[in-house]
């Protein structure tokens, strides 16, 4: 529940071995949730599901994976409710992550796509908030199922006017310059958003927060990376 949500993210693939997210929570605003997502991809070891912020080592849960994506590259997802440590607070917030070791080569590299903060606030306004997560993968001309991912449907009360949502995604292992669609589907059709993912954040890790368009009457959105 919340009136909003900022994210912050970093990517971290290539050896990086630190890497600050920032973001911006509304001055006032009451802090409800704060979520913390990590992904990367080894070859043999288990995935990594104990990272730092500030120092701080943090555990998370495995939502997604162990996935196979090609030969022995294995991929995994994490998340973290943080919001009891009392980090995050309204204003500028900064953090640094570290200790993140997804081993790929036998300890020479790695594949630390990145990770993101989702904080959930309450300014004392209403919205209405839905989230997934979890772990899809797909690339071109894979087999199936790794050639699409599953499309996404959010479910909410139709309204009379015509209104905007904002839409957060959370994507790693984009690399710069490779092709790729987010697929927006209401009642008036299908808006395609080329090119929004490509390592924005950093090495190998994206997150947004895109306007999408509601139409009136409307009670249902559904998404699809491609």
């Amino acid at each position: 529940n919340g009136s909003g949500f900022v994210e912050g993210g970093v990517g971290m693939a290539a050896g990086v071995p630190t890497g600050t997210l920032t973001f911006d929570v509304p001055v006032g605003a009451a802090i409800n949730q704060v979520l913390l997502y990590w992904a990367g991809a080894t070859t043999g070891a288990p995935g990594d599901d104990m990272i730092s912020v500030d120092g701080n080592s943090v555990t998370g849960d495995l939502i997604g994976g162990p996935t196979n994506f090609f030969n022995a590259y294995i991929f995994y997802a994490y998340r973290a409710d943080i919001t009891d440590m009392g980090w995050v607070t309204d204003g500028t917030n900064s953090f640094e992550i570290s200790d993140f070791d997804f081993d790929y080569t036998g300890g020479g590299s790695n594949e630390n796509n990145g990770a993101s903060m989702l904080v959930i606030y309450d300014d004392g306004t209403e919205a209405e908030i839905t989230l997934r997560d979890g772990l899809d993968m797909a690339s071109f001309r894979f087999e199936p199922t790794l050639d699409a991912t599953v499309p996404q449907t959010f479910l909410f009360a139709a309204e009379p006017v015509d209104r905007m949502a904002d839409m957060v995604i959370f994507s790693g292992s984009v690399g710069a310059g490779r092709p790729n669609e987010i697929l927006v589907t209401t009642s008036t059709g299908t808006v395609t958003l080329d090119d929004k993912l490509g390592s924005m954040d950093g090495p190998q890790w994206d997150s947004l927060i895109l306007e999408v368009m509601i139409p009136a009457g409307d009670t249902s959105l559904t998404v699809e990376l491609v």
